[in-house]
């Protein structure tokens, strides 16, 4: 259940075993009913157990829990063809030439975390600005373990100047209407803060840029101004910043710890009043002034791009959607094609093959439903007839309609199993979606 995505909580252990206590006292083991004790029986249950471990999980959306192995191996194999097509392989050797860049938000009054509240009281509470307010950074890093100027994007009209004098080197404040990254800042981060700074430094162009997909970072000012100016842009998977970012993966979530205790101990030395902007500009500063140079590199490293090596990245990260009966070996193992590093080599394409042909897929009308809004979905649901809603909408509701009616066919088709027995119910694995069947 832990490699699809849905690993199991205290409360699911305990329901299961209250499930088996019944069992066995109606069997006549009327102990059974000790069970009930939740925690004595779940810390008994992992002393039996010392294989397992509570841990807290790391949260993904669905597009991250989509990814998959095959999908970033394949994304290796097409940077490796395009740089052997431009004859830029020997850059892949450079560290001081290859770089990552990615924005993150930061929280302008960080929660405190946990806290020490006198026993038996109902309320604790922590008083700071609104959970909305992030300021959005765009940080650059190289593979050798240096940062390019790192930008504060405010949301504003125009930046007073003294925010500006109170930045130190290595960062710089930009702006935008929105306060998130645009097509526009970008450029003009690259026009004015990383090409200089690659000058400055004495990087020999061209430089490989490791980038994600957002579709301000692909505008075509800004891929008419890389390749002018010798910065080759590579575009990473979508909703995979945990696994292919260096930045991500190594560095973001140290910095946000100590922006985390720099901005409470400041919070606490004064009067626990929230964060104004030009506060904010000093302390985090002072955030970046842990940044260590192994962080980078170790990101890079566990990543796969430098060195280059697509058996570094952590593919376990990838969760894998197989239903029960492909997931687990006839002995009840897990067992899954998508394994990570040098345990996937002869054989590895056919057993992918395999697992995707075994694998359920989801239904078409599922996928659409996702990417409509609410209120086109009820439009669809409650026209009748020949289609009377807005002519632009017309192809989208017919493919709508067709997928529908797909759906109720193969439901209505399908064979009803026959039940497991009480035990086999209990323990058994989750089955995959099946949406409702709709009243027409």
């Amino acid at each position: 259940m832990a490699r699809i995505g849905f690993p199991v909580t205290r409360e699911m252990v305990h329901q299961v075993g209250i499930k088996l206590a019944n069992v066995a006292v109606r069997d006549g083991n009327h102990r059974a009913e000790v069970i009930k004790s939740a925690d004595k029986w779940l810390r008994l249950f992992l002393q039996r157990h010392p294989d397992l471990v509570l841990r807290t999980p790391e949260h993904l959306s669905c597009g991250q829990a989509s990814l998959t192995e095959d999908d970033i191996r394949a994304l290796f194999a097409r940077i490796e063809a395009r740089l052997l097509e431009n004859n830029l392989q020997s850059v892949l050797q450079d560290p001081n030439r290859i770089f990552n860049k990615d924005e993150t938000g930061i929280a302008l009054n960080p929660q405190p975390g946990q806290v020490l509240a006198q026993r038996g009281s109902r309320n604790v509470q922590s008083r700071g600005g609104s959970e909305k307010d992030r300021v959005t950074m765009l940080v650059t890093g190289s593979a050798a373990g240096f940062l390019a100027p790192s930008a504060i994007i405010l949301k504003r009209k125009r930046v007073p100047p003294a925010f500006v004098e109170c930045l130190g080197e290595g960062f710089c404040l930009m702006k935008s209407n929105s306060g998130w990254m645009t097509g526009v800042t970008f450029l003009e981060y690259l026009e004015r803060h990383f090409q200089p700074f690659l000058n400055r430094r004495g990087i020999v162009l061209p430089v490989l840029l490791f980038l994600d997909n957002h579709r301000s970072h692909l505008t075509m000012e800004v891929t008419t101004y890389c390749d002018a100016d010798g910065i080759i842009l590579l575009p990473l998977l979508p909703n995979a910043t945990h696994i292919l970012q260096p930045l991500g993966v190594a560095v973001f979530r140290a910095v946000k710890n100590a922006w985390r205790k720099i901005g409470n101990d400041w919070r606490v030395k004064n009067g626990g009043r929230s964060t104004r902007i030009e506060e904010f500009l000093i302390l985090i500063q002072q955030a970046f002034g842990a940044f260590d140079a192994s962080w980078l590199m170790n990101g890079f490293r566990k990543t796969g791009i430098y060195p280059w090596n697509p058996n570094a990245v952590d593919y376990s990260k990838c969760c894998s959607f197989a239903g029960p009966a492909d997931s687990l070996g006839p002995s009840g193992q897990a067992g899954s094609s998508r394994q990570a590093g040098s345990s996937k080599q002869a054989g590895s394409s056919a057993q992918a093959e395999t697992s995707a042909q075994a694998e359920p897929s989801m239904p078409f009308i599922v996928e659409l439903e996702e990417r409509m809004t609410a209120e086109q979905l009820n439009l669809f649901q409650n026209q009748q007839g020949e289609w009377r809603g807005p002519e632009h909408m017309r192809d989208l509701f017919e493919i709508w309609t067709l997928a529908d009616q797909e759906l109720s066919s193969h439901a209505s088709a399908a064979s009803v199993e026959e039940p497991l027995n009480e035990i086999r119910d209990i323990l058994s694995l989750p089955q995959p979606y099946q949406p409702k069947q709709r009243r027409r």
